[in-house]
Order: C-alpha cells, then structure tokens, then sequence
C-alpha cells in the first residue's frame, strides 16, 4: 500500500488531497481433501434425554469408528487465487468555518480456483492411512476414531495421474468491480457554550459482477460469461452537538447515517445448474443496509486525571427492497 498528498494555505484557506493505493492477495497452492466411505448399512439411535448434557450415538449393524471398514472414493487439492486492490482519491477544501470534498474509492477483486483430482482413484482402506489412537472429545465422551496421516494421502496424490476439473474452475471465477464517488459538505458554528458541527454526504455507487454460468443440466456442459451491472445513490445526513455545562463536564449529542453493503461473494453473478435442475447462485440484486444512529453522552473529566462517562446510543437499520 502507498499514499501520497499534500496540503496547501492559500489566502486563509486550506486545500488538501491526496491518492492512495492498496493491493491484497490470497494463495493457497495446496489443500489436498478425501473422502472414504464404508457401505455397510447401520442404523443410528440418538439419545439426549438420558444425559442431557452429554447426547449419546448408537449405531447397530456397523462400527463407525472401525478403520477397516472405510476405502477411499474421492481425492481432490484446490489451489485458490484472489488478488484485490483499491485506488482512494481525494480533495478537500476548507474555507473558514465551511469544509466542502470530493472522494472517490475504486476497488477490483479477481478469483480464481483449480480444481485437481486423480483420473482413478485407488481403493486405499483407511486402516492403512491412519495414525495414532482413537480421538476423543468432551472428557472421553465422544469417539471419533483415529486420525488420517496426510502424509499418505499426499503419496497417493503424488503418484495418481492428475486431471484438472475445468468445469468447477469456471464456477469458481469471479471478476468484481465496485466503485464508490462521493461529496460531502460540513459546517461548524457554535454559540456561548454550545458548539454544533451539521453536514451532509452524497455516494452514488457503480458495480459490476463478472462470473460464468456453468449449466451441467444438459448431455453437454455448457459454460458462458456473464456480468451484471447495478448503481444507487445514497444520502447521509448528520450533525453533532457539544454542551459545556462546566470546563471539566461535557454533554455530547450525535445524528449520523451510515451504509454497509453486501461482499462480493454475497453478490458474485456465477452460477451453476445441474442435473437435479438446482441453481446456486450469488444475489447481485442485494441491497445495501442503512442505518440511523442517535448518540448522547456526558463526560466528567476527574481533577485528578481520568474521566467518568455516562452513554446512550439507539441504531435503526434500513433495506430497501
């Protein structure tokens, strides 16, 4: 991240501004995950009556907890990539007790996911992959069997022919843009013991969302870019109040309007759709939230260095359908 700014006098008046850069990323090249599964039919009893504190588990027909039972039927490693970064652009002037600016906050985040798998997946049986005793939780309560030694599922990884899912990478990309501009104005007066500060800001907001749509619904996986688009403008007014019933007991009054919108993976566009005739999708249609505050306090400053303070605040939030 860097900043750069200045700030000039200029007849009384001060200019100030600046540009600001920030750029984050994620890496995760491995994260290798399994599944093993033991088709013996059992049947499960669930108990939490007789100690309510601790829920007991009986199956009958099958040990679950029995290794030997278990062969692997799924390996797979993700390798997961975002980059995001954001420009931050502002100007603002000050002129006597007036304080006008312009601000701008343009963000882009891109993701990206590779699916690998083996082409075949060995039968390994779990008795053959596990370390150490049986794992217990919750004071010796709860069996969960003994732990899978990464180490021999990386082997078997290492010597499996890989094949990429393409079709999971193209659900996984996303390619986000969302750009804040906004002005503000503010003025600050006051009268014997009361000093007010009053003002208003405007945000209009421009987003894209870029993914793909994968429908496995067909004999054909068919994968097609999407995007969608979406703007609002929001106003924020606010004001705040200072009483000084004394030099050392202040009371403190404050109105302000705040804005909180959804992620970007609440609001991604991709898309999928598949055989059962299912759809999971992000909603590029959520609305941000609103909200209206209301702060009132007094301060007690101690003689004898501290402060003493009393508080109230209520929030009231808003979304717009």
């Amino acid at each position: 991240m860097f900043e750069i700014g200045g700030r000039n006098i200029i007849a009384g008046n001060t200019l100030d501004y600046h540009v600001g850069y920030t750029r984050g990323s994620y890496e995760k090249p491995y994260d290798i995950n399994s599944s093993f599964d033991d088709g013996t039919a059992g049947v499960a009893t669930y108990d939490n009556t007789t100690r309510p504190n601790w829920p007991a588990l009986a199956v009958t027909g099958v040990n679950p907890y029995d290794p030997s039972g278990y062969v692997l039927t799924g390996l797979s490693n993700q390798s997961q990539h975002s980059n995001d970064h954001e420009w931050g652009i502002g100007v603002n002037l000050a002129v006597a007790n007036l304080e006008v600016g312009v601000n701008a906050r343009l963000r882009n985040r891109v993701a990206s996911a590779q699916n690998l798998a083996p082409a075949d997946v060995p039968a390994l049986p779990l008795d053959q992959a596990v370390f150490g005793n049986n794992v217990l939780f919750y004071q010796g309560h709860f069996l969960n069997g003994p732990q899978i030694n990464p180490a021999v599922l990386r082997s078997v990884y290492a010597s499996s022919t890989i094949v990429d899912d393409t079709v999971t990478d193209a659900g996984s990309y996303q390619n986000d843009r969302e750009d804040v501009y906004a002005a503000y104005g503010q003025y600050q007066f006051g009268f014997g013991p009361v000093g007010i500060v009053a003002g208003a800001r405007v945000e209009h907001t421009r987003a894209s969302y870029a993914a793909n749509l994968v429908d496995d619904s067909g004999a054909t996986t068919v994968i097609t870019p999407i995007s969608r688009n979406k703007s609002y403008t929001n106003f924020f007014p606010s004001a705040q109040a200072r009483y000084e019933f004394a030099p050392d007991l202040i009371g403190r009054l404050a109105v302000s309007s705040t804005i909180a919108r959804p992620g970007f993976n609440q609001v991604t566009a991709a898309t999928t759709i598949d055989p059962g005739g299912s759809v999971s999708t992000g909603n590029p249609n959520l609305k941000p939230i609103t909200a209206t505050g209301i702060d009132l306090s007094i301060e007690k400053y101690l003689s004898q260095a501290g402060i003493a303070s009393f508080g109230f605040f209520d929030r009231r939030s808003t979304i717009t359908l």
